[in-house]
C-alpha cells in the first residue's frame, strides 16, 4: 500500500452520546457530569450502589427527566439538553422498569396490540409481529393470561415485549433480575443475552451487582455518588478496581466464579 495516500482510520461515532450529565431532585444532586459513550451494538451493565444515580440515568437517556446541564444525543441527534427535550416517543428508546409496570385489564396479548394502537400498519403485519415477539419471549401459550395470572419470570417477558414491540434502537433495562429466585434470574438473562445477540439491540441494563460476569457484555460502568468512577472491561473493571465498592464487586463476582 502506498502509505502516503493511505487514509487515517476514523473511529465511528458512538450511537450514545452523553456529555457532562447533571441531574437534581430538588435542592438534592443524583448525577454529577456523567459523561459516557455507548457504541451501536454494545451491551452495558451499569452498576453501583443504591442512591448512585443508575436509574436516574436511565431516564434521562429515556426522555423522562430533563438533565440540569449536559447533552444527550442518539444516532447524531441531539435530544436532551437543559433547553431542548425531544418527547419520549420521539426517541427510539424503550425502557423496561423495575416493577414491569403492567395494566391489570390486560392480557399479555393486548399489551402489545395496545402499543401498536394507532401506528400505521396493515392488520396482518400489527399480527405477525406481535405473534413473533410472543413467540419470541416463550409467551404465546400465555397470551390471554392478565398480570395477576402470570408469575414474576413471566410479568417481566411480558413487559420486555411491550416495550420490543415498536423495534427500538436502544433498549433500557431497569433491574431486570431484581425480585427473582435464582432460577428465573437466570432463565431472564439467558434471554436478555439471546435477544441482544439475535436483534443487534444497543442495550444498556442498570444492576445494583452483576450476576456474573458474560462474554457478551461489552463494557461494565459503575457509579458511586452520582458520578462516573468506572468504566471498561471485565478486566479493566473488576481486576484493577479503584474504590472499595468496586472491590467489593470483584470479590463477590470471585466468590460466584
Amino acid at each position: 500500500m502506498n502509505q502516503r495516500n493511505a487514509q487515517p482510520s476514523r473511529k465511528a461515532a458512538p450511537f450514545l452520546h452523553c456529555v457532562e450529565l447533571s441531574h437534581s431532585v430538588g435542592r438534592t444532586p443524583i448525577l454529577d457530569s456523567i459523561t459516557l459513550d455507548v457504541a451501536e451494538g454494545e451491551l452495558v451493565v451499569i452498576s453501583g450502589p443504591s442512591g448512585a444515580g443508575k436509574t436516574s440515568l436511565l431516564r434521562l437517556i429515556a426522555g423522562l427527566e430533563r438533565p440540569a446541564s449536559g447533552t444527550i444525543e442518539i444516532a447524531g441527534r441531539e435530544v436532551s439538553s437543559p433547553r431542548h427535550v425531544v418527547a419520549p416517543a420521539s426517541r427510539g428508546v424503550a425502557m423496561v422498569f423495575e416493577q414491569a409496570a403492567l395494566w391489570p385489564h390486560l392480557t399479555a396479548e393486548q399489551h402489545l396490540a395496545l402499543v401498536l394502537l394507532g401506528k400505521r400498519m396493515e392488520a396482518n403485519a400489527r399480527r405477525e409481529r406481535i405473534g413473533r415477539l410472543l413467540d419470541r419471549l416463550r409467551l404465546t401459550p400465555l397470551r390471554r393470561r392478565f398480570p395477576h395470572e402470570l408469575s414474576a419470570g413471566e410479568r417481566h417477558r411480558v413487559a420486555l415485549a411491550r416495550s420490543l414491540v415498536l423495534s427500538p434502537r436502544l433498549l433500557l433495562l431497569d433491574e431486570p433480575l431484581a425480585h427473582l429466585d435464582v432460577h428465573l434470574a437466570a432463565d431472564l438473562a439467558a434471554l436478555l443475552i439471546e435477544l441482544h445477540r439475535d436483534e443487534h439491540l444497543t442495550t444498556l441494563c442498570v444492576m445494583h451487582r452483576p450476576e456474573g460476569v458474560n462474554p457478551a457484555v461489552s463494557r461494565y460502568v459503575i457509579l458511586e455518588n452520582g458520578r462516573l468512577v468506572q468504566s471498561g472491561s471485565e478486566a479493566e473493571v473488576f481486576r484493577a478496581p479503584r474504590t472499595e465498592f468496586v472491590a467489593a464487586l470483584a470479590r463477590t463476582l470471585r466468590s460466584k466464579g
